[in-house]
């Protein structure tokens, strides 16, 4: 699977090189049948037993919106592992697939690891629930470090033109409130990132 997508990314960088348009159009269709075939093996490798294969499975597999790869995500809401749970709930929420929106509602009304919920809102944001913003800014103030940690970069993820101040700042106020270093450091990048890239 590594040397497909390393000849992946060797023909896309030489197309832009190409000067005929029938060459173009061959090399587009050889790129698309190797992006077909590592999309194969990543949802081989989302079947796997183990919960950090199929979340490394499911971060790959996130930015494709097809109806088999959404079957996919949402069947990942059923698996015994909070962890693969978490990663595929939100992968469901930055496709915005409408149609999870209950799936996604339903986890957490039945009793979901404490280290789902921050994803959980977070999905459910992106879905267009936005009451669901407010208390996933409020999980800042989870006794828990992890769920702070895991909060911070989500709401980074959801800023936008409309709230990206309101969001900084109060991830400005957390971090002089904050006492757990990890967490420090995450809400400096954050903040530093903000600076530089918005």
């Amino acid at each position: 699977m590594e040397q497909t997508i390393i000849n992946t990314i060797k023909e896309i960088k030489k197309l832009c090189d190409y000067q005929d348009n029938l060459e173009k159009v061959d090399m587009l269709e050889k790129i698309n049948e190797m992006i077909d075939e590592t999309i194969l093996e990543i949802i081989k490798c989302s079947k796997e037993d183990d919960e950090l294969v199929q979340v490394a499975a499911i971060e790959a597999l996130r930015t494709i919106a097809n109806n088999d790869i959404k079957t996919i995500l949402r069947n990942k809401l059923s698996s015994n592992s909070w962890l693969v749970r978490s990663y595929a709930i939100e992968a469901l929420g930055d496709i915005q697939d409408i149609q999870a929106k209950k799936l996604v509602f339903d986890r957490l009304e039945n009793n979901p690891h404490e280290e789902e919920i921050p994803r959980i809102y977070y999905a459910l944001v992106k879905m267009g629930s936005q009451d669901y913003l407010e208390k996933l800014i409020n999980l800042m103030n989870h006794e828990y470090y992890r769920i702070r940690i895991a909060t911070a970069n989500l709401l980074e993820q959801l800023m936008d033109e409309q709230n990206s101040n309101e969001i900084i700042s109060y991830i400005r106020k957390c971090y002089n409130q904050e006492n757990e270093h990890s967490v420090k450091m995450v809400l400096r990048d954050i903040i530093n990132q903000s600076k530089g890239g918005r």
